[in-house]
């Protein structure tokens, strides 16, 4: 159930990012959608597991916090300049990116079922790239 949801709402988010280019900047849609996004997610977060703070991993935090904004403003300006549906399509290539970034930085091994996951997701944006040649 969770997994639709996140699903509906990522797809709305896309969505909404590719309406508002005409009207808006992307920074200010990256500032609107993050702080959507930290709000739910706090809410979220308290509302099943209570919030728990750990000190000491603030300047990871932060790097996650920089490299999130920068993805989301180029995503943001790639809604804004490219046909929605390869645009949206080749975002799914972050999913690769974080497991590759989850091997080299945390030495996690992803399992078969992902390892096939990312296949697939790789061999569908070629196949892609190719057709809109």
């Amino acid at each position: 159930m969770c997994i639709c949801a996140q699903s509906l709402l990522a797809a709305a988010a896309k969505l909404l990012v590719r309406e508002l280019r005409t009207t808006e900047s992307p920074h200010l849609v990256v500032l609107a959608l993050s702080s959507f996004t930290m709000v739910s997610s706090a809410a979220a977060v308290t509302a099943t597991s209570g919030w728990q703070t750990k000190t000491g991993p603030w300047l990871l935090v932060a790097t996650v916090g920089v490299f999130g904004y920068l993805t989301q403003t180029t995503i943001t300006f790639a809604l804004r300049y490219a046909a929605a549906v390869p645009a949206v399509a080749m975002s799914y290539l972050s999913v690769v990116s974080g497991l590759a970034g989850g091997y080299a930085v945390f030495g996690e091994i992803p399992s078969v079922s992902t390892l096939s996951g990312g296949v697939l997701i790789c061999l569908s944006t070629l196949i892609l790239a190719i057709c809109e040649r």
